[in-house]
């Protein structure tokens, strides 16, 4: 069976002066989207003018899931080398939980300097990728800093992997 999913834009060039405007637009868009039938949602992420502003696409995420039912949820794409990962593993666990398992996470590591020079991570050296490897690849993934700081996912999502929180077969898309 075909279905069909819709991208909601919420770039606000230059700057996110309309950025209220715009994420009560996004909101109002998914309720009509579910009305009628679509099945998912994306937002998207960049934090710089040339593509718009559209920041949080977490948090904007969760504003959509408080609004509709149904639909499906996603990041299209989160940059994840601006982020810790197991703050994002905690953010998705978190909204699926809410959404009552309907986020789809799109992550990505990004294409535009903009994006990372507003968070001052060198685009030709993302950070944290054996982190991530880990937390993808290992049955108990571990994070250590400086601190000798830990965290185990596993048992901070139910016994599944962070995308898998609620359903088993939850969807997590790379880019």
């Amino acid at each position: 069976m075909l279905t069909f999913g819709l991208y909601a834009a919420i770039g606000d060039p230059p700057r996110g002066e309309r950025l209220q405007q715009c994420i009560d637009e996004v909101c109002a868009e998914a309720q009509l989207a579910e009305q009628v039938g679509f099945e998912a949602i994306l937002v998207g992420e960049h934090h710089q003018h040339r593509d718009g502003f559209l920041p949080s696409p977490l948090i904007i995420s969760t504003a959509i899931a408080a609004r509709t039912q149904k639909i499906r949820i996603g990041t299209g794409i989160l940059l994840l080398p601006l982020y810790h990962p197991v703050h994002v593993a905690e953010d998705a666990a978190t909204l699926d939980i809410i959404s009552k398992g309907r986020l789809i996470l799109g992550v990505g590591i990004g294409y535009q300097a903009g994006d990372f020079g507003a968070f001052g991570v060198a685009m030709q050296h993302p950070p944290r990728r054996p982190i991530w490897r880990r937390l993808a690849h290992q049955h108990h993934p571990t994070y250590a800093e400086r601190r000798a700081a830990c965290v185990h996912l596993q048992s901070l999502c139910g016994g599944v992997p962070p995308a898998g929180t609620y359903h088993p077969h939850a969807r997590c898309l790379g880019g």
